[in-house]
């Protein structure tokens, strides 16, 4: 992660990370949830991933300044209980987020004000699903969409003394029904 200063009032902070993920798995299972047969499932998973996130800043003056920022991430997959029917591993999920903002002191610093908006993309959702027998397991769901405003702020009428408020509103929605978790039917 680097930031790079155009100005004193505009700066540029961008990062990439890689992950490597590789797993190898033996399951096993036998007893009467599995009809008193046993069996030996081997798998293995391996996944390389780039995430990268961008930031800018601008400050209107020392005490305001607005920013935004794109970021993306990932939650590895990997094995998933050995079970018939049920898929022995689970892929990766990924989520792309934006925000945008504003921070800033007022009253000789003694009110802070936040303020924000975001929207996150999430892809390939990891949820659970349930088997015949009541076990539960991994699976890809579809996508979703969250999208939403935050603020918050503080107010220090002496050293001794603060007043907070923090509110948030969230609006969040499967692309499609994911009737594993219930969601969208």
């Amino acid at each position: 992660e680097l930031t790079y200063y155009f100005t004193d009032r505009f700066d540029l902070t961008a990062g990439v990370r890689w992950a490597g993920n590789d797993q190898t798995f033996v399951q096993q299972t036998d007893g009467p949830l599995f009809g008193g047969v046993f069996s030996s499932v081997t798998g293995a998973s391996s996944e390389d991933v780039v995430t990268y996130m961008v930031s800018p800043r601008f400050h209107l003056n020392e005490d305001m300044m607005v920013y935004g920022r794109f970021a993306t991430g990932y939650r590895p997959g990997g094995p998933n209980v050995a079970l018939p029917g049920v898929p022995p591993t689970v892929e990766s999920d990924t989520i792309e987020s934006w925000e945008a903002g504003f921070k800033g002191d007022f009253a000789d610093d003694r009110l802070h004000l936040e303020l924000a908006a975001y929207l996150n993309e999430w892809s390939d959702i990891q949820t659970n699903a349930t088997a015949a027998n009541g076990a539960t397991y991994l699976v890809n769901s579809d996508s979703a969409e969250m999208r939403g405003l935050e603020f918050m702020s503080s107010y220090t009428p002496t050293d001794a003394l603060r007043f907070g408020l923090s509110l948030s509103y969230v609006d969040a929605e499967f692309a499609s029904p994911s009737p594993s978790i219930g969601a969208g039917d």
